[in-house]
């Protein structure tokens, strides 16, 4: 069924609030702050991430790797830092597209429509600026049920990422 016109229970709302919660009292994501080091956030994880141990060539910002759960959603994590090892993003990804249907689901329950939205034209692409706790947060999906994969990792059916808002981004 489609996002839209579904109608959501209490607890379902209950967890989508739980699974894309952020702190309304300044932009973060989960048990992480923007502009934190890698190793307080690595520490600040209780070993659901791991550190990178080199910078690959595709995306040298990359510093921390894991797993991350909520509810009945299950995500590759990796955590974005800028050259002077601060926190500037969160990368989840999936790998089915029945896990992104239901992601994309819960996200437009909790933020509505989006802004960006190309759904239904294409890989559905959404963008949503959460004025509340201060973060832009994409969707973005694959076309053909697989975004690129780097050497040695899953293919991904679609990703989910976590900047602070104050970022500069126009559009996805």
């Amino acid at each position: 069924m489609h996002a839209a016109t579904r109608t959501p229970s209490a607890r379902r709302l209950a967890l989508v609030a739980l699974l894309f919660t952020a702190s309304a009292a300044h932009a973060d994501w989960q048990y992480t702050h923007w502009g934190m080091p890698k190793d307080q956030a690595l520490l600040a994880s209780n070993g659901a991430l791991s550190p990178v141990l080199t910078r690959r060539a595709e995306n040298p910002y990359i510093g921390l790797r894991g797993k991350y759960e909520t509810g009945d959603h299950k995500f590759d994590a990796a955590l974005l830092f800028d050259g002077g090892d601060a926190l500037t993003g969160v990368w989840l990804s999936q790998r089915t597209p029945a896990e992104c249907r239901s992601t994309l689901g819960d996200l437009t329950d909790k933020y509505g429509a989006g802004q960006d939205a190309t759904i239904g034209r294409g890989p559905a692409r959404v963008m949503w600026n959460d004025q509340t706790s201060g973060n832009r947060v994409k969707y973005i999906a694959a076309a053909r049920g697989s975004l690129p994969a780097a050497a040695g990792e899953h293919e991904r059916a679609c990703e989910i990422i976590y900047e602070p808002l104050s970022k500069t981004a126009d559009g996805l």
